[in-house]
C-alpha cells in the first residue's frame, strides 16, 4: 500500500501532507513510512486476537524527539503498553509541544536527554497528557537551565503521571568542583 497527499486541510486548519506506505501479510502489517508534516514513523505490527503486537515502532518528531519501542496496543482499551528501547530529546526543542511552552519559556532547558523504560498511554483519557504514564531511568549531557551548566553524575529516574505530573528522582547533580547535590526527589506539575 501506499498513500500520499498533500495540501491536506480541514477547515480553517494550515495545510499538511501525510505519507504512509507499506505492506501486509496475512495478519503482519510492515509500515515502512508514515509521515504527517514533520512526523514520522516506521512499524512492524502483528494483528492478534485481541490486541496488536508491536514488533517494533520509531517515531521521529522534528528536531527534538526521536524513539524506539515495542509492546502491545489493547484494542478494546485503546491503550499502549510499551517498553521504550531508546528515546532521545533534544531538550531545548520542547517548546514544539504547546504543553511544554511554559516550562520553557521559564527554565530555558538546554541539553540532551536519553531515556528507556515503561511506557503507558490511554487514548480515552481527556487530553492525550493525562492518559500518560511513564517510568524510565535517564540521563542528559550537556545540560543547561537559564543558562546555568549542570553536570548529572549519574543515571536518574523519572516519572511522569496523568494530570500533568513529573517527578525525577536518585541523581546527583554537580555546579563545580566544588558544589553537588544529591537529589532523592523532585516533583513539578506540568
Amino acid at each position: 500500500f501506499h498513500l500520499e497527499g498533500s495540501h491536506i486541510k480541514q477547515g480553517n486548519s494550515t495545510e499538511h501532507f501525510g505519507l504512509i506506505k507499506g505492506s501486509k501479510r496475512e495478519k503482519k502489517w510492515i509500515i515502512d513510512e508514515a509521515q504527517w508534516d514533520d512526523w514520522s514513523a516506521y512499524a512492524e505490527l502483528n494483528q492478534m486476537v485481541e490486541n496488536w503486537r508491536i514488533s517494533s515502532l520509531g517515531l521521529k518528531i522534528g528536531e527534538t524527539l526521536l524513539l524506539g519501542l515495542d509492546g502491545d496496543w489493547l484494542q478494546d482499551e485503546a491503550c499502549l503498553k510499551a517498553k521504550l528501547k531508546f528515546c532521545q530529546i533534544d531538550l531545548s526543542k520542547l517548546d514544539y509541544f504547546t504543553s511544554m511552552q511554559s516550562f520553557v519559556s521559564k527554565w530555558w532547558p538546554k541539553g540532551i536527554l536519553n531515556a528507556r523504560g515503561e511506557f503507558n498511554w490511554n487514548l480515552l483519557a481527556p487530553t492525550p497528557f493525562d492518559g500518560c504514564q511513564l517510568t524510565l531511568t535517564a540521563d542528559v549531557s550537556h545540560f543547561t537551565l537559564r543558562n546555568c551548566p549542570f553536570k548529572i553524575l549519574n543515571p536518574f529516574q523519572v516519572n511522569i503521571k496523568p494530570h500533568h505530573h513529573l517527578s525525577l528522582g536518585n541523581t546527583q547533580i554537580e555546579f563545580s568542583e566544588q558544589a553537588y547535590i544529591d537529589l532523592k526527589q523532585f516533583e513539578y506539575q506540568l
